[in-house]
């Protein structure tokens, strides 16, 4: 299973963030609550989302499975492990959010539905295109390879249709992100593997760090340089991804993608 990020949905799973899954294996991507098909129930938390995460694999009469999340999707996957570690054979967090010492910088919330509405998005994307490629998390004088300039054409283009994503982004960036910070991350049993940047401006790679050192028996991967978003290119980031999962289950030759619209 694949758990999106900010701005994302379940198209991510099946998109861009396929990048990261083995090749051999089916994917359920769900749009968690408040993108892209699923609503915003009353209680949007991560624990509740990762309680409709394993009604998903019942569901779907799925016992177990790998789970990899990304970014802001760290929430939900660090709950499914805690409340659920039967469903969650390994976890892996790319890029995640992790808790901060300070709460970190942010637009005022009364602005929020202004600056994530698709009408400021689309004005970007024709007049200001290098705004949008900054929500890939790089330093300042990063210069993308061709691959990676790719790579952040996909990810400005899969941002849209913008409207869809906002509620979630919103409830994540001034809530959701912050529920982390109180997660019991030394009662975690299920293998986690970590990876992140050490140039990621988004999500302080210190902190990555901090939070796999709590986890039991957690495995760390450092990425040099990839930001926010482009590490899922590092090949080295990738094969320690495909070795981590294969060693936890068994290859499924089908390939199919499985899509889940709604948490």
């Amino acid at each position: 299973m694949v758990v999106h990020g900010v701005l994302g949905g379940f198209d991510f799973g099946v998109g861009v963030g396929r990048v990261n899954v083995p090749a051999g294996y089916r994917i359920i991507s769900p749009s968690r609550f408040g993108f892209f098909g699923s609503p915003l129930p009353p209680d949007p938390s991560p624990a509740a989302q990762a309680d409709a995460f394993a009604e998903l694999l019942g569901h779907l009469e799925i016992a177990e499975l790998p789970v990899v999340a990304f970014s802001a999707g760290s929430s939900s996957a660090v709950q499914l492990a805690l409340r659920h570690p039967e469903r969650v054979s390994r976890l892996v967090l790319i890029s995640p959010n992790a808790p901060h010492p300070e709460p970190l910088s942010k637009p005022p919330r009364l602005l929020a539905p202004i600056i994530f509405s698709q009408p400021v998005f689309w004005a970007m994307r024709l007049l200001a295109r290098s705004r949008l490629e900054g929500l890939s998390g790089t330093a300042a004088g990063f210069v993308p390879d061709e691959g990676e300039r790719a790579a952040l054409r996909d990810i400005v283009d899969g941002l849209f249709p913008v409207g869809p994503r906002a509620r979630g982004t919103i409830y994540d960036g001034y809530i959701g992100n912050v529920d982390i910070a109180t997660y019991p991350f030394e009662s975690l049993t299920v293998p986690t593997l970590v990876v992140a940047a050490e140039d990621d401006t988004l999500a302080p790679y210190e902190d990555s760090r901090a939070m796999a050192a709590r986890i039991p028996g957690a495995q760390f991967v450092s990425v040099r340089r990839g930001g926010h978003t482009l590490t899922q290119l590092d090949p080295s980031a990738r094969q320690a991804v495909a070795d981590f999962i294969h060693a936890g289950q068994q290859l499924v030759a089908d390939g199919t993608p499985v899509l889940a619209q709604g948490g």
